[in-house]
């Protein structure tokens, strides 16, 4: 069994004019999407976790044409169930999920680029194939293509939300590319913390995942 973790994101207007409307107000965070679903009308609901000002986020829903209703828990950080009208974007994907025998792994990380980190998992030729009919206007980006070990999301899962945050910022920022896209630095700056702390932290968090990961195989 494989895994692929993909980057999917478009240019024009995001992957659905709602997903554009929270990605582009400053008062709203885009984290997850908890889940999601195509209904059989064609529409479809969707679980965010978002974070920021969420009563504004509420109001801005509450208004957007595309929603057919909305439902935000919380107030700085908390949960928005949407039942949405469907755009061909969303239809496609959600359909060649519905094609393929495949898992679409959960929570889906909303990325700074009005994008989704998706990571499927399956044989390794269906998911080849599902990522080849994923289709213009969509970008899509191949990040990772390995053998799926659930024990993963368990080391993971033991970071602090701390080193959970810089982790994500540090991979989605490109630290860990080659060549490195961005500096421990620019990490810091965009997390507000000092740099020494970027660094000690990632050091632990390096220390734990190798570890984890080959610790056991000694």
């Amino acid at each position: 069994m494989r895994y692929a973790t993909i980057v999917i994101r478009s240019d024009e207007g995001g992957l659905h004019p709602v997903d554009w409307a929270l990605y582009t107000d400053p008062a709203v965070t885009r984290e997850t999407i908890q889940k999601i679903n195509l209904l059989n009308d064609g529409t479809f609901v969707v679980l965010y976790e978002l974070s920021g000002d969420l009563m504004h986020a509420k109001e801005l829903l509450s208004e957007h044409p595309d929603v057919i209703t909305a439902d935000v828990t919380g107030e700085e950080a908390g949960l928005a169930y949407i039942h949405l009208e469907g755009n061909f974007t969303v239809k496609a994907l959600l359909t060649i999920v519905q094609m393929f025998e495949f898992v679409l792994d959960t929570p889906i990380k909303c990325t700074q680029e009005c994008g989704v980190r998706v990571r499927l998992i399956g044989d390794d030729a269906t998911i080849q194939t599902a990522i080849a009919t994923i289709l213009n206007p969509l970008q899509v980006t191949l990040e990772a293509n390995s053998d799926y070990d659930p024990t993963l999301d368990d080391v993971f899962a033991s970071l602090t939300s701390r080193q959970r945050e810089i982790l994500t910022i540090a991979v989605e920022e490109g630290y860990y590319q080659i060549p490195r896209r961005v500096t421990i630095e620019e990490i810091a700056d965009a997390l507000s913390l000092d740099s020494s702390t970027v660094g000690e932290h990632l050091q632990k968090i390096e220390a734990c995942l190798v570890q984890e990961m080959v610790g056991p195989r000694l």
